[in-house]
């Protein structure tokens, strides 16, 4: 990030955004002088030759636009994405596909997962092509065993999901144990913090995240077919994935869009399941499974709510009395619930890991006092 100066200036824009930003202070002076700084930089830069358009170069811009979206500086996100891509198409001869071929392994990674953070925000499909990083590694055996059995566990506990919604909960539990337990429990496998992250990991989190964006994206037409309910499991997806298998601060301002998103998906259901009765109208899209989220519906919100409450607390989020309230009366009806320790169980069915969900459970623990 720092091998040329446009893009050292970035990564100095970069940081300084981020050590404020975890402090609520997105628009600090620093972070505002060097983003002016990397600014100028990249106007200058883009006055090269295209064969002069260096892998550190198109990475630095594509690190621009995601540190837009951190400070929830959206629009200027898209801005510089689109310089990203350009300079892409340009490297390509005016192909994406061989534009991005041009680049190192590592440099296709930085962009695609750069241009993800841009993407979530919409959300909306990437721009570029996706190239998923490659792989010839297998997770081990037990790993997918254990997550097969968890992820049968919790779809047995809520209504039917639409296609692919079980399957990236099954993506998402062999993420969250690769990342959590497998070194001591499942075999010797090794994850963050203790060496090189494997690649078949890395490949299953961008192809996890890319579903999940089409997915978002295709729900966003009028002519989806998606059940209210699969729309409140996606966004929660959505959501767990870039706190707990990304471990992006929790301050990010994207996670108030994504916190927003969630509410909104879980308003008009809870209303007609737990709440009462309310008239539907022609924007609802519940599914033949209302009948099933109505006899299970403690447990089938039970999660969903959880990463709300959890992450709308991060900085007293607008939404953080709504969430408590809902997830309050959640636990309360649900008879398998007396203690922390139940509900830790209960949610430990569900992608979970100990860094995020654990904080989350004893930000809660007042609710069994």
């Amino acid at each position: 990030m720092s091998a040329e100066p446009v893009s050292f200036t970035i990564f100095l824009h970069a940081t300084t955004l981020i050590r404020d930003g975890v402090q609520n202070n997105w628009r600090s002076k620093e972070s505002l002088l060097y983003y002016s700084l990397a600014l100028r930089a990249v106007k200058e830069a883009l006055k090269r030759r295209v064969e002069e358009y260096s892998d550190s170069f198109v990475t630095a811009l594509a690190g621009f636009a995601a540190c837009a979206n951190f400070a929830g500086n959206y629009e200027a996100a898209e801005i510089h994405r689109d310089a990203m891509v350009k300079a892409v198409r340009l490297k390509g001869g005016g192909n994406l596909w061989e534009g991005i071929r041009k680049f190192n392994h590592f440099t296709q990674r930085a962009l695609t997962w750069c241009e993800f953070h841009v993407a979530a925000k919409g959300p909306s499909l990437p721009k570029l092509p996706y190239t998923p990083p490659n792989t010839i590694s297998a997770l081990p055996p037990a790993l997918l065993i254990e997550a097969n059995r968890l992820n049968t566990l919790a779809l047995s506990e809520v209504p039917t999901l639409s296609s692919p919604l079980p399957q990236i909960l099954f993506q998402l539990n062999q993420l969250s144990l690769s990342h959590f337990h497998m070194a001591l429990s499942l075999s010797s496998f090794v994850w963050i913090g203790h060496g090189k992250v494997p690649g078949s990991v890395v490949r299953l989190l961008y192809d996890t995240e890319y579903n999940l964006l089409k997915i978002l994206s295709a729900q966003r037409e009028s002519t989806h077919t998606f059940s209210a309910l699969d729309i409140v499991y996606t966004e929660a997806c959505q959501l767990y994935l870039w706190i707990s298998i990304r471990r992006m601060p929790l301050e990010m301002k994207m996670y108030d869009l994504f916190v927003t998103r969630l509410k909104s998906a879980l308003v008009s259901i809870l209303d007609q399941t737990l709440g009462p009765k309310g008239t539907r109208t022609e924007s609802d899209t519940l599914s033949s499974c209302d009948s099933e989220v109505a006899v299970k519906s403690t447990i089938t919100f039970l999660w969903p709510l959880f990463l709300g409450t959890f992450v709308s607390s991060v900085g007293s989020r607008p939404e953080c009395s709504w969430f408590l309230e809902q997830f309050t009366k959640i636990v309360q009806k649900t008879s398998q619930i007396r203690t922390k320790e139940d509900l830790q169980d209960m949610l430990k069915i569900f992608p979970w890991t100990d860094r995020i969900c654990r904080r989350g459970i004893a930000d809660i623990a007042f609710l069994f006092e």
